[in-house]
């Protein structure tokens, strides 16, 4: 009885050995997928399988094989930093990136990310809806690319409110123009009165009359049609502006007033 457990023990033993030296088949599938996928480009993929059978339960061969093909992938696989900022170039970290239908991050914390190497058109897109794609060539061996995407203004920015409005009050040339109308309306009718006394007493001591009393009558009435001329057309300037000025300005305006002046000039020789 003992030697026959002794004939089993040693043939179980060299049982399980021989069971744990055997290759398994994934270790052989991914070295060989590993090194498809790298000639293909896909150097992600490729580094994925390497890690497979990189693992203690491989066959030596093949593990050192498969360390030394992710080492070099390693090395040469590029990497990108992607980024967005706004039109004064500040930085906005809430953005979603997409490329080849693949989203490669829901957020922008400055860390690289592998990509294979190839030819991208990185989506940006912003949670109010705003975004803009960046082309660019991948290259091997390219580590920390920056990929910056410029986002468009937002709507509200572009588009002003439109002003408030209130309304305006009358014009100030329309309010000095109806002064010198009233103005002239008085000076017509102090001069007319003036001129019709100087007229009668005129009656009264012609023809005998001296000449610098007809001067003088004749001056008044002169100085009243004047100023009734003037009258009328500075009211009719005043109401012109009164009624064709828009009742309407932006609260926006500026708060500055235009000041006019008007200057009437009256040249009389007597």
């Amino acid at each position: 009885m003992s030697r026959a457990l002794w004939v089993v023990i040693p043939f179980v033993t060299w049982s399980a050995a021989a069971r744990a030296e055997e290759p398994p088949d994934r270790c052989f599938s991914a070295h060989e997928k590993g090194q498809e996928l790298r000639n293909q480009g896909k150097l992600n993929a490729a580094q994925k399988e390497f890690a497979q059978c990189s693992v203690e339960r491989c066959p030596l061969a093949v593990r050192k094989d498969c360390v030394r093909f992710a080492t070099e992938i390693s090395q040469v696989i590029p990497t990108v930093v992607l980024a967005a900022v706004d039109a004064h170039g500040r930085d906005v970290p809430n953005v979603r990136v997409a490329a080849a239908g693949v989203e490669l991050a829901k957020g922008l914390d400055g860390r690289a990310i592998a990509l294979d190497p190839g030819w991208y058109s990185f989506s940006f897109r912003h949670p109010d809806g705003r975004q803009t794609n960046v082309k660019a060539v991948i290259r091997e061996g390219e580590k920390g690319r920056r990929i910056v995407a410029r986002l468009p203004t937002p709507a509200s920015s572009t588009t002003p409110a439109k002003p408030a409005r209130q309304r305006a009050g009358v014009p100030t040339s329309a309010w000095v123009l109806a002064g010198i109308g009233v103005v002239g309306l008085a000076s017509f009718g102090t001069f007319a009165v003036s001129g019709r006394q100087k007229q009668s007493d005129l009656e009264r001591c012609a023809p005998g009359c001296a000449p610098d009393d007809i001067d003088a009558m004749q001056r008044d009435y002169l100085i009243a049609d004047v100023s009734l001329a003037v009258g009328v057309l500075s009211l009719g300037g005043a109401g012109y502006l009164w009624l064709s000025h828009d009742s309407w300005v932006d609260e926006s305006a500026t708060a500055s007033t235009t000041h006019e002046s008007w200057e009437l000039r009256f040249g009389t020789q007597f």
